[in-house]
């Protein structure tokens, strides 16, 4: 039988044009559209958004790749700058969405940004944070170790410039 020639894709033999580099938008006003869901999580491709800084502009996240704890997805977060009328890469945003599993969840009530990791089958971990500078800074830390038959619940809050620790130990036969 013999070799048929590729019909679809990019012909080998003619370079591919170069590649346009992603703009920002100009305005919040402007937004992306996420095929009719508000965050499209499921769709990597689609942008998510939202007001991850709650300085009442609209923000948004790319997808970049399965490269967080357990081949949880990344992302590049750019927040909108009033000041440069433009949206501007945030490392420390990024870097929140990169070390927990899955996008950060956003509190818009209480102005809290919560993340979720976990070690193994045992040990999991919520983090809080509020933004302060443009920079989302710990205030709760709740980690959750199951040892058997109970669980041992450490809570860590931020109060007054020191982090304050309880512990407690509780039966996972009784409800929360």
């Amino acid at each position: 039988m013999p070799l048929r020639r590729r019909t679809s894709g990019p012909d080998p033999e003619r370079p591919l044009p170069p590649r346009q580099p992603l703009r920002p938008l100009a305005s919040p006003r402007h937004s992306w559209r996420c095929v009719g869901r508000k965050n499209a999580g499921s769709y990597p491709d689609a942008p998510l958004k939202g007001d991850f800084n709650f300085d009442g502009y609209e923000d948004f996240a790319l997808y970049n790749g399965r490269n967080g704890p357990y081949g949880s997805q990344t992302y590049n977060v750019y927040l909108y700058s009033p000041a440069k009328k433009t949206y501007v890469l945030s490392e420390s945003f990024s870097d929140l969405a990169f070390g927990s599993l899955n996008f950060f969840e956003i509190d818009a009530k209480r102005k809290r940004l919560i993340t979720f990791s976990k070690d193994g089958c045992c040990y999991h971990y919520d983090t809080e944070y509020v933004v302060r500078d443009n920079r989302p800074v710990p205030v709760l830390r709740t980690s959750r170790e199951y040892r058997g038959s109970y669980e041992l619940v450490t809570v860590e809050k931020f109060v007054g410039g020191k982090w304050k620790t309880t512990k407690r130990y509780r039966n996972q036969c009784q409800p929360a």
